[in-house]
């Protein structure tokens, strides 16, 4: 078993090309702060990163919740029709007005979209 994990394209695992080779190699799951700045900087070949920012007002309670979500994902999407490869989904800036959006609540849906 291994921690490393690789991001980027995964293309034909059949066929060796050199659009193999541009990955980005973690080597644990745990992204330190100073590795998310090297990723949120990456502008390399494919990788293109793009923060998203995943808090909402705590005060408009479940409805502001859900519509923080479906904006999450809105954005997601308009990020990666623009070509950006690596979206770093940002909970910065809680505070006792702000909370972060559990954002695992919509991937399942976010995906099949």
């Amino acid at each position: 078993m291994s921690l490393v994990s690789y991001i980027g394209r995964e293309g034909n695992i059949l066929a060796e090309t050199p659009e193999h080779c541009h990955t980005l190699k973690l080597p644990h799951p745990i992204v330190t702060n100073r590795d998310l700045e090297k990723l949120r900087r990456v502008s390399r070949g494919d990788f293109l990163a793009s923060t998203l920012p995943t808090l909402f007002p705590a005060a408009d309670g479940e409805r502001g919740l859900e519509r923080a979500l479906d904006g999450i994902c809105r954005r997601a999407s308009l990020a990666i029709q623009s070509g950006y490869t690596i979206l770093i989904l940002s909970d910065r800036g809680v505070d006792p007005i702000t909370r972060p959006s559990p954002v695992c609540l919509r991937l399942p849906r976010f995906i099949t979209t």
